[in-house]
């Protein structure tokens, strides 16, 4: 009785294990998702949002550690939200769910998921830089140091 008891909990066990399995995504799929689900814009496309715009909020969610390294996008319309600290901070910076957003971090990975969560957070007017902060930088864009 008790071994049967056993084998029936491993086995109920082992089956959740493996349903629990088939349901984990992994970081290329939540990417993916994501992308399905966000608009991108290009180095060229931001330069005109930014010097069309004064009112687009161009938000840098990598890491302040990253940024005092590397610099960061040197506009007016920049602001600092590490990517952990988003949906706790976004409201203390942009009041107006319309406002125009601009997600950006080194690569465009983060920034993906940044603009994702705004965009079910309810900002219904956001974009991610997929080229990210190193492409800026390389074309020889405005950047400045430990902000």
């Amino acid at each position: 009785m008790r071994n049967s008891i056993l084998f029936l909990f491993l086995t109920l066990l082992t089956t959740a294990t493996v349903a629990n399995a088939a349901e984990l995504k992994t970081s290329q799929d939540l990417l993916s998702e994501a992308k399905s689900r966000i608009q991108a814009i290009e180095t060229d496309q931001l330069q005109r949002l930014l010097d069309d715009d004064p009112d687009v909020v161009l938000i840098d969610v990598r890491m302040p550690s990253e940024i005092k390294v590397m610099g960061y996008i040197d506009v007016p319309q920049q602001t600092v939200i590490p990517r952990g600290w988003l949906e706790f901070r976004i409201a203390n910076h942009v009041l107006d769910h319309d406002t125009p957003i601009v997600a950006y971090c080194g690569g465009g990975l983060r920034s993906t998921l940044a603009a994702d969560k705004l965009q079910q957070m309810g900002y219904t007017n956001v974009r991610n830089y997929e080229e990210g902060f190193i492409t800026w930088k390389q074309r020889g864009l405005p950047v400045a140091e430990d902000k």
